[in-house]
Order: structure tokens, then C-alpha cells, then sequence
């Protein structure tokens, strides 16, 4: 299960090694491709923080500013740069694609499009969720992902 960022670290896991993969789910997946600049990426994180439980913000700042600004402004960058899409297509593995409902810096669009990249892809849409589903949404996020896991059928 990757969220965010995390997403791109695990389809490059799934195109390096296949045989440690069977199921995948990417919650948030980013960037979206037609907002790979860091203003874009900025506001948009902004409005979804609006819709997220309060301590995330506090939290998150202070990752970040435990990693860096060096490492947090190099990994932002590699993370803008990193065409996803392209990969896509190839990711051998059943996946479920997870986005909220107010989660701005991932649209409908892009999360859909993503699902339709992905050969054996579900779409699974959290009502009243943003970004950190997994944070602000932890008891649907959990009932989605098990179903997905466990074989049943994913409603999007």
C-alpha cells in the first residue's frame, strides 16, 4: 500500500521485481501530469489540508522539516519528474487505485485515468475523504483495502 508519494516508489517496485507483487494499492497516487509544478503542487495541497484531520498538517511539517529542506526539496523533485504514467501499463500485478472525494491534489480525472492505465485496476472513491485517507479516514480506507485484498468486489 503506497499513499502519495509512495505510490511511484511502489510501481517502480512492481517493474523491478514482478514476482514479490501480487496486489497493489495506491491511495493518492501523485503527480498528476497536468500539475507537476511546485505551485500547482502547493496550492493544491493547501486546499485538500483544509479537509484533513487537524494534527496532519503539524505532523507533516514537522517530517519534513526533521528530513531537510536539502532532502525534502530533492526527493519534491524527483517526485514532479517521475512520469508514472508511462509506467503504468506495465505494472503486472491486480491493483486498486483509492481517492477521496475532497482530496484536490489528486482529481477524479487523474485517478481515474490511472485506474484505466492499470491492466486488472479497481477504483475505490472515499465520500468526505481527502489526501491522507489512510490518516484522516483509517476504518473505510481499512474495509476498502480488505476487500480489495481479500478477492471481494471493490465499489468505486
Amino acid at each position: 500500500m503506497g499513499n502519495s508519494l509512495g505510490c511511484e516508489v511502489l510501481v517502480d517496485l512492481a517493474l523491478r521485481h514482478p514476482e514479490r507483487v501480487e496486489r497493489l494499492v495506491l491511495q493518492g497516487p501523485t503527480p498528476e501530469p497536468g500539475a507537476r509544478t511546485a505551485l500547482q503542487q502547493l496550492s493544491r495541497y493547501t486546499v485538500t489540508s483544509f479537509f484533513e484531520r487537524t494534527p496532519l498538517s503539524l505532523i507533516t511539517m514537522s517530517d519534513y522539516a526533521r528530513c531537510g529542506m536539502r532532502r525534502f526539496a530533492g526527493t519534491f523533485r524527483h517526485m514532479l519528474a517521475d512520469r508514472i504514467e508511462e509506467k503504468l501499463p506495465r505494472v503486472d500485478a491486480t491493483k486498486l487505485v483509492v481517492r477521496g472525494t475532497r482530496d484536490h491534489i489528486v482529481s477524479q480525472a487523474w485517478a481515474e485515468r490511472v485506474a484505466s492505465l492499470l491492466p486488472r485496476s479497481h477504483l475505490a472513491v472515499i465520500p468526505g475523504a481527502a489526501h491522507a485517507i489512510n490518516f484522516s479516514y483509517p476504518h473505510q480506507f481499512k474495509a476498502t483495502m480488505l476487500a480489495f485484498l481479500l478477492g471481494e468486489e471493490t465499489q468505486t
